[in-house]
């Protein structure tokens, strides 16, 4: 009876031990959301980086990738993070900015001048930020910029006073640009990116800001043919996962996949952080016309971007780091004359 109960509890923890390595071997699938269109550069770089994290992790971490918004705008791509239909998203700052404010730290206007200094401000807060990200359950894993607002319009504009006059486009769902906007007395008009060439083709909205890149690839600059070529803010954004999700995956396979994701967003930066005058330069080829900003200019620019300050500080960006970016910003302001075209 003694062998017979000791056989049992063999087979019995044979059957267990097996199954924990099982268990142990099973595979993490992860889905990634994003607004890339599908063929796009971002979303076939995106695809590159799921073949390397499957190839790093032996097949044990499967990412695939769902392109053109399948998965809804990005608030909606946060929430559904949130209760597991998705795992992981490559966002713009707005999407970050609905797991923590603190992104927009990089995206307040007229603050930078060029990505020199964008650089070496994120350098020194980027820890504080990733760390408030990590603490509303998401893991940054890598920074991805691709290039520099720039405002485009169904007519020519080159001042604040001209662009009250139009209807533009902001992000809805960020109350705090629309009100910041409209109590300086521009006309905004709350719709998601997607909406954005049905809102010109009905005169919705007749102006939108937007980095060359998503204005070319969109088409949108077909009829918003007019672009004021002043670097209004960085366009900024990044790769997230679920801290749940995260923490399934073997410690020693996530350097390997953090690293996967920093080449990837080197790879975007290279090809789109820098690129916008090649895409400006493609869309001149057809038809859009291109408005210079003068010194002149540029100074009435920033001196209005000061005035939306009071707005944006605390509810656009913690009132903490506002100060600390704005301070950093203003301190190691890139000097070289004439280089202020964010290039």
């Amino acid at each position: 009876m003694l062998k017979s109960n000791h056989r049992t509890f063999l087979i019995l923890f044979s059957i267990l031990l097996l199954s924990n390595l099982a268990i142990g071997q099973k595979r993490i699938k992860i889905k990634m959301a994003t607004l890339a269109p599908k063929g796009s550069p971002w979303h076939e770089v995106l695809m590159k980086m799921g073949r390397e994290w499957q190839e790093v992790t032996n097949g044990k971490v499967i990412l695939k990738i769902y392109p053109d918004g399948v998965a809804g705008d990005e608030d909606a791509m946060i929430r559904k993070m949130r209760i597991g239909q998705f795992q992981a998203a490559a966002l713009t700052f707005n999407g970050i900015a609905f797991i923590d404010q603190s992104v927009n730290a990089f995206a307040i206007p007229m603050l930078y001048d060029n990505y020199e200094q964008l650089d070496k401000v994120r350098d020194i807060v980027e820890g504080e930020i990733k760390r408030r990200i990590e603490a509303k359950g998401f893991i940054l894993l890598a920074w991805a910029d691709v290039g520099w607002i720039r405002f485009f319009s169904t007519e020519p504009m080159r001042t604040p006073e001209e662009l009250k006059k139009m209807k533009m486009f902001t992000w809805a769902g960020d109350e705090v640009a629309l009100r910041m906007w409209k109590n300086a007395g521009y006309r905004a008009v709350p719709l998601q990116p997607i909406d954005i060439l049905t809102g010109l083709q009905t005169g919705l909205i007749n102006s939108f800001s937007s980095p060359p890149f998503g204005a070319l690839s969109s088409q949108w600059f077909g009829i918003a043919d007019h672009m004021l070529d002043l670097p209004f803010a960085p366009f900024t954004g990044g790769f997230v996962i679920d801290k749940k999700t995260w923490n399934k995956i073997p410690e020693e396979y996530k350097p390997d996949l953090i690293a996967a994701a920093a080449k990837v967003a080197k790879k975007i930066k290279d090809d789109l952080r820098h690129g916008d005058q090649a895409f400006i330069d493609a869309m001149v080829e057809h038809g859009l016309t291109v408005h210079e900003a003068n010194a002149e200019t540029r100074t009435l620019w920033r001196e209005t971007a000061r005035t939306f300050y009071d707005d944006l500080r605390g509810d656009f960006v913690p009132a903490d780091i506002f100060d600390w970016v704005v301070s950093l910003s203003d301190s190691i302001r890139y000097v070289d004359s004439g280089n202020t075209s964010g290039h």
